[in-house]
């Protein structure tokens, strides 16, 4: 018998978001760079149609909270990402924050099609 060690899927896809924003300029890191993306983007697709909304939101709000480091770090991120990809995200994140009550502009979600999917950050405040 072999034990794998699996990670859970929401924080995992909000991880790949932050590491692809740190990878280098250089070939081997756009690779990369792109090969996280598409991890990330792959994995906010299937939470979003297995109905996971708030399991997503919760791993993307306790980032968030983790600081202005990491709030650069996501919003960076989620710029790599396909327009069409990042609005899908945006809309189930503002699905899952509406369910776990959380306030969505203040994680910089924005769902307008203006902004197609745009993360701003707003002034940090305490979490209730």
């Amino acid at each position: 018998m072999v034990t794998v060690n699996v990670p859970a899927p929401e924080p995992y896809a909000v991880h790949k978001l932050i590491v692809a924003s740190r990878r280098q300029n250089d070939d081997n890191g756009v690779l990369k760079r792109e090969k996280d993306v598409q991890q990330a983007s792959h994995l906010f697709e299937a939470m979003g149609a297995t109905r996971r909304h708030s399991d997503l939101a919760l791993a993307y709000c306790e980032a968030w909270e983790r600081g202005q480091s990491w709030r650069d770090a996501i919003g960076r991120g989620l710029s790599f990402m396909r327009p069409d990809r990042r609005l899908q995200l945006m809309c189930v994140l503002a699905e899952g924050m509406a369910e776990i009550g959380e306030d969505a502009v203040h994680y910089g979600v924005q769902t307008d099609h203006d902004g197609v999917g745009e993360v701003s950050t707003p002034a940090p405040k305490s979490r209730r």
